[in-house]
């Protein structure tokens, strides 16, 4: 799940030009992946590195991160157009500097192991004590100590919630939420937490579910309760996303980010089984970005996704799909779906050809005039299809004369099942029945051509009609509450188009 077309890729942010840099947060997350043969071996993250004499003496005294250095000094010696050796040169010297500063500050405590029952004593004791930078310091030293000799991730993790409490004030909170977002980008971390058995198509559902706190239902928003000493996948797991759903790690939530971006980038395929064709799995893992939180849709996840699907739409992938996907109706959806996404003219052209023989299917009216619960969720089949096509990017004639075709479907449809008699038969309310056209109106149920004029038509006549008034208004108490009652009679007429 680590995948992408460069894992040593630097931002250029992460340049460093003096040691304080190396502690920023965008240098210490350029050293997950630069050091991750170290670190990982060690299930160590960068700030606890950071702030640990003995890591430091460890691994960068005995020579394990002369690589790393030597690829970060590549990757911004290409940026800043400098010589690899001179820039690999200034950043040991740097980091030199770092050490200096770490065995300097280690002085101001020494930290030893303590359960995590007295952690939040322990910070108010650091709170009184220390200020600034070395309050920060001393506490995530502490950290460090308390998080050492893990053999897994899932054990640091498991670790790491059981310090979490609701009333630990947002300063503290946040140095958890460092740790934990370091941990998070890791993809080995997020493999043992999540598995890797189902692929990306499970791996990418999971993700989004712990962005948003949901990997296990709701949350109360307190966080982890009852985690006890035994490490499980399914314990641990529940305690990082309640953690998440509390809204307190907004680091953590931008590292679950950046690992389904990267997901998303890789060459990788996305279906892990033969159960389902890739663009039909791409599709179902899109929907799911469109139920999550808004940080999630806003994000540069969306996009890449996208292009992901654009890039998935191939003649061999379309003929995949077809097989599987044997109801025209549900694959004309689709087919709309990848239009969107389509990436070359060539894309463009045989993808239409497919809708347009998608469409031309004798049975497409029989799947719509049958798929649904009631009269009026069939009707609305034939609505969410023409607005479907007239929102999908194609050439204009093919787009019109599709939205042609299926108004007249829909007409067929209102004809064969006599759509307004069998609603007055289904609500004997007169009131309600208008209404009840009106909502299919504004909801843009009746699309444009004779459906939608007929519509109109019934809607005005009904209301129009004197009794309507009076039975509308019918059970008012005073004439305050039947001015009311006509404010959103209006207002409905209005958003339904029948004001005009």
């Amino acid at each position: 799940m680590a995948g992408g077309p460069d894992p040593y890729a630097i931002d250029e942010a992460a340049y460093c030009e003096s040691a304080e840099d190396f502690f920023r947060p965008v240098a210490r997350l350029a050293m997950v992946r630069l050091c991750a043969d170290a670190f990982n071996s060690r299930h160590l993250t960068p700030v606890e590195f950071l702030h640990s004499q003995f890591h430091i003496r460890t691994i960068y005294e005995s020579g394990e991160l002369l690589n790393a250095f030597q690829k970060a000094a590549l990757a911004q010696a290409r940026q800043k157009d400098l010589a690899p050796r001179d820039r690999q040169r200034e950043l040991v010297s740097l980091f030199d500097e770092v050490v200096a500063s770490t065995r300097r500050r280690s002085g101001l405590h020494q930290s030893g192991p303590f359960r995590a029952a007295d952690f939040t004593e322990l910070v108010t004791d650091f709170q009184r004590r220390f200020k600034g930078d070395d309050l920060s310091f001393v506490l995530y030293k502490s950290l460090a100590v308390f998080l050492d000799k893990c053999n897994s991730w899932l054990t640091k993790l498991h670790k790491l919630a059981s310090l979490y409490r609701h009333d630990l004030d947002d300063e503290t909170v946040g140095h958890l939420d460092t740790i934990l977002a370091e941990i998070l980008i890791n993809g080995a971390a997020i493999a043992e937490l999540i598995g890797t058995e189902g692929g990306l198509e499970e791996a990418v559902p999971q993700l989004i579910a712990l962005h948003d706190g949901m990997l296990d239902g709701a949350t109360d928003g307190t966080g982890p309760k009852g985690l006890g000493d035994v490490v499980s996948i399914e314990g641990t797991r529940s305690s990082v996303n309640a953690m998440i759903g509390t809204g307190r790690f907004p680091l953590s939530q931008e590292s679950v980010i950046a690992v389904i971006l990267r997901i998303i980038q890789s060459p990788q395929r996305f279906r892990a089984r033969d159960s389902g064709s890739e663009l039909t799995i791409l599709l179902d893992n899109y929907a799911l970005f469109e139920n999550a939180s808004e940080a999630l849709r806003d994000s540069p996840v969306t996009n890449a996704f996208r292009a992901r699907v654009g890039r998935a739409v191939s003649e061999h992938n379309l003929h995949e799909f077809r097989q599987r996907e044997k109801r025209p109706g549900a694959r004309l959806e689709k087919l709309l779906f990848f239009r969107q996404f389509t990436d070359t003219e060539f894309k463009k052209g045989f993808l239409e050809v497919e809708i347009e023989k998608t469409f031309r299917d004798e049975n497409i009216y029989d799947e719509l005039s049958r798929d649904g619960e009631n009269l009026i969720d069939r009707l609305k089949n034939f609505a969410r299809l023409y607005h479907q096509i007239h929102e999908t990017p194609m050439d204009a004639f093919r787009k019109l004369t599709l939205m042609e075709e299926i108004s007249k479907l829909q007409v067929r449809f209102i004809d064969e099942n006599d759509f307004f008699s069998n609603l007055a038969r289904a609500e004997r309310d007169v009131v309600a029945r208008a209404l009840a056209v009106v909502d299919l109106c504004r909801d843009r149920a009746f699309v444009e051509g004779k459906a939608q004029r007929f519509a109109r038509r019934v809607a005005r006549e009904t209301v129009g009609d004197p009794s309507f008034r009076k039975l509308y208004l019918q059970g008012t108490k005073d004439e305050r509450e039947a001015a009311e009652r006509m404010v959103d009679l209006k207002r409905r007429l209005t958003e339904a188009g029948l004001m005009e």
